[in-house]
């Protein structure tokens, strides 16, 4: 397929932002299990219960492998094994640690908060450098891509407040994850995870008189709401499939706020503060087991199965895209053969609200954005 010329003016607009990599320098890929369906569970127990059975005393490694590591063959190590994981060796060490103080909170998918047993004797690459920043302490940081996976009215890139995984945001691209705040080793004290410069000219472009001078919140949420625009997606969409996104100066203080407080809503909506979604008037109908079997959506209805479905579903909440998923669909996928509990159908129904809410605010986000086209607006 041919490429599109690349506008030199609007490159080059966009090239005096600033990285968002660089903005925020403490950032490391999410964690990779190489083992997921060991290490991830929908619930503590279910996943207690799963590594129970693996450490089982009374199962071979054969027995193991067989029962956890199906249908993989012999190759240079023995199925399941690694080069820097071997199943004996694991299954020894698991016994003599206290596995389930490793458990936490992972944001597996936008919105599907899952259970990892977080132990480098289970996990490859646990990545705790900053993930220890997220579960001990009060947190948030930001989950973004190098480079978009296609040209969609959005940015690759969603706030958490967990441990996150390596394919959170998308399967082709290895999702990098940066807190806000970093908490030092010896003291505990803390630290803003942002360049000093950048940050200090970002505030100064910023100062209001009636703000005043942003914080650091202030100005991750500018940096949210400006990933969330979507003329700013438009104008450098080109630019944003190649690397970290560029982030442009606001053109005022005025700019800077307005953008700023769209980043807010966003940033509270995504993690699921439930004073920011508000009702969730889509009622859960029908006779049945609550089994999902094969999701769809008709008639503004997003069936679970034959017989029940929840109510009212928006449209746009059901093919609504974050980084390389559709939420609303994939959270429904990944539960198949799975009945939904009380709990989880109360969270399908912030999902729907949250998706079309998201879309109403990208709708208000505005900017100055120069270009081949000019200035552009969100609308």
């Amino acid at each position: 397929m041919q490429q599109r010329p690349v506008d030199a003016s609007t490159l080059k607009k966009y090239d005096k932002g600033f990285s968002l990599g660089k903005m925020m320098p403490g950032n490391q890929k999410g964690v990779i299990t190489a083992r997921d369906h060991l290490a991830v569970a929908f619930t503590p127990s279910e996943l207690a219960d799963r590594i129970r059975s693996f450490v089982d005393a009374r199962k071979s490694d054969e027995q193991v492998r067989n029962e956890f590591f199906p249908g993989k063959k012999e190759g240079k190590y023995p199925p399941g094994d690694t080069r820097g994981w071997k199943l004996p060796v694991a299954r020894a060490r698991i016994l003599k640690e206290d596995i389930t103080s490793t458990f936490c909170q992972i944001d597996y998918r936008p919105f599907d908060f899952r259970v990892l047993a977080n132990s480098q004797s289970i996990v490859d690459w646990p990545r705790q450098k900053f993930f220890l920043n997220m579960t001990d302490h009060q947190n948030f940081g930001i989950l973004f891509n190098r480079g978009v996976e296609e040209q969609r009215p959005f940015s690759d890139v969603l706030v958490s407040q967990n441990v996150v995984q390596h394919h959170s945001l998308s399967l082709k691209e290895a999702n990098n994850f940066a807190p806000l705040h970093i908490y030092e080793d010896l003291d505990q004290s803390r630290r803003i995870n942002f360049d000093p410069k950048l940050y200090s000219r970002l505030q100064a472009l910023a100062k209001h008189p009636t703000h005043g001078t942003p914080n650091e919140v202030a100005v991750f949420d500018y940096i949210y709401g400006v990933l969330h625009c979507p003329a700013y997606r438009a104008t450098y969409a080109e630019f944003l499939k190649i690397d970290f996104p560029r982030i442009p100066w606001p053109a005022s203080p005025d700019e800077f706020w307005d953008v700023s407080a769209k980043g807010t809503q966003l940033r509270k909506l995504h993690l699921m503060d439930p004073a920011t979604i508000g009702p969730t008037p889509y009622p859960f109908k029908g006779q049945g087991d609550a089994v999902v079997d094969k999701p769809r959506l008709e008639d503004g209805k997003v069936w679970i199965n034959p017989t029940q479905y929840f109510d009212s579903a928006p449209p746009v909440s059901w093919s609504f895209y974050i980084g390389g998923y559709q939420p609303a669909q994939k959270w429904l996928k990944d539960r198949k053969g799975r009945a939904l509990s009380f709990e989880d159908v109360k969270h399908y129904q912030r999902i729907l609200g949250i998706l079309s809410e998201t879309d109403r605010i990208m709708q208000t986000i505005t900017m100055t954005l120069s270009g081949s086209t000019g200035a552009a607006t969100g609308s």
